[in-house]
Order: structure tokens, then C-alpha cells, then sequence
């Protein structure tokens, strides 16, 4: 394995090298970009640290790019035979395994799943869910949501006496109560509903996370019904 030197590296066939008075230099397997995800990150990240950050023989070098906008590249003194010998280390690991470290992976996933979710996921979530009372409410307009009723949703009182004509709760009603519900939750609660009741799973990938669901009525109402709506709404 060898290290292409950087006067003999560009970051695509379309691209011509930029003189950097480096052309004598090597260029680690490692590079993010503007749009670059948790894994490049990572692995450029920990290939950097790896090499002790940063001196006189690491470099990081940043690139305004057509494509991207822009991206990074690792480069090292071809005289610091220990940074040499650290950088094949970790360039046989990556041939191996896609990942230099799985735990700080795993932290960058998670705080972009966290973060994705927090600015446009978790809306998407709510408008399916919002979507799936609607259909409820329009489908069993103005019939009973609990045949077996017998209290006054008005009073309390058995409907036999009350005599009100307005006692039995309508399915379009029981929808429109859980679409407030549903309205109340902020961002954290909404994500405990899609995960405990309504199965989702995230898939991480390098241009950010995929949130996958099922959309069930009755583990909808179940979890809108068990999560404690406090706090204002979002």
C-alpha cells in the first residue's frame, strides 16, 4: 500500500492538483466534504487524532470545490516515518473494516439522528399520524367511537336519564381529542411515540439518517393515550 504524493493527487478526474508547496507530501485515505456524514467525519476525524492532530508534519488542507462546496484532506510529511508508520496502521484498518472507531460513530449517528429529527423529522412523523386520525374522523363521521357507552360525555350520568342529546362521543370527536393530543407533544415525546408505539427504526446513511415507521391506529391512540402531554406546546 502506497500513499499517492499530493502533487500527484486531485480529488476526482475532473480536477487538476492546486499547488500548495506540498508536492512532495502524502495524502491519508480520508476525506470530508461539506455534505460528508457521521462515517467520513469520523473516520477523518479519528485518522487525524490517530496521527496526534495537527504539527509540523500533519496538515489538514481545505479546498473550495464545484461539487461539494468544499473538502479536506489529511497530508504528512514524507520524513516523519513515525506519522507514516501510524497512518498504514489505520489505512490496512479501513481496509478491513469501514470504521476506525465504532463508539464515536455511533455518538456522531445519534446526535444526527437527534438533530434531524429535531428540525424537520419529527414534523413528518406528526403530519402521518395527523393524516391517519383525519382518515378516522372523516371514514366514521358521527358514528359511536365506543358502542357500549353508557355515560354522558357531557355529565357523567348514565345516558338512560340524562337526556341531554348530545351523550354518546362520535368517532370524528375521539379523533379530533387525539389530534390534539398529537398537537401537545413536543419534539421528544413525538419521538418516544414513533419509537415505543409506532416502530421506528433509523437507517444512517452519508448524506443522514432515514426514519422508517408503521403508522397502526391502535398503537397510535395506545401511545397518544399512555404519554403524559406536559409542558407547552411545541
Amino acid at each position: 500500500m502506497d500513499f499517492p504524493r499530493y502533487g500527484d493527487w486531485s480529488p476526482t478526474q475532473f480536477d487538476s492538483n492546486i499547488d500548495i508547496d506540498r508536492q512532495d507530501w502524502l495524502v491519508m485515505p480520508v476525506m470530508q466534504t461539506r455534505d460528508s456524514g457521521p462515517l467520513d467525519q469520523s473516520n477523518f476525524a479519528c485518522f487525524l487524532e490517530a496521527l496526534g492532530g495537527e504539527s509540523e508534519t500533519v496538515e489538514v488542507h481545505r479546498f473550495g470545490h464545484w461539487g461539494p462546496g468544499w473538502f479536506e484532506i489529511i497530508i504528512i510529511d514524507p520524513d516523519d516515518v513515525a506519522a507514516q508508520s501510524v497512518a498504514y496502521d489505520c489505512a490496512r484498518a479501513l481496509q478491513d473494516y469501514p470504521v476506525l472507531n465504532d463508539e464515536d460513530l455511533s455518538r456522531r449517528e445519534s446526535e444526527d439522528e437527534r438533530e434531524s429529527w429535531s428540525t424537520w423529522a419529527y414534523k413528518d412523523f406528526s403530519r402521518e399520524c395527523e393524516k391517519e386520525l383525519q382518515y378516522q374522523a372523516d371514514e366514521f363521521f358521527g358514528e359511536p367511537a365506543d358502542p357500549q357507552q353508557r355515560w354522558c360525555k357531557n355529565w357523567g350520568m348514565d345516558i338512560d336519564v340524562c337526556g341531554c342529546g348530545d351523550c354518546i362521543e362520535t368517532v370524528d370527536e375521539w379523533m379530533a381529542d387525539l389530534v390534539s393530543k398529537l398537537d401537545s407533544l413536543d419534539t421528544d415525546k413525538l419521538y418516544t411515540l414513533a419509537k415505543e408505539f409506532c416502530g421506528m427504526e433509523v437507517e444512517h446513511h452519508n448524506d443522514g439518517p432515514y426514519f422508517k415507521y408503521k403508522i397502526d391506529l391502535q398503537g397510535l391512540i395506545d401511545g397518544l393515550e399512555a404519554i403524559q402531554v406536559a409542558g407547552p406546546a411545541r
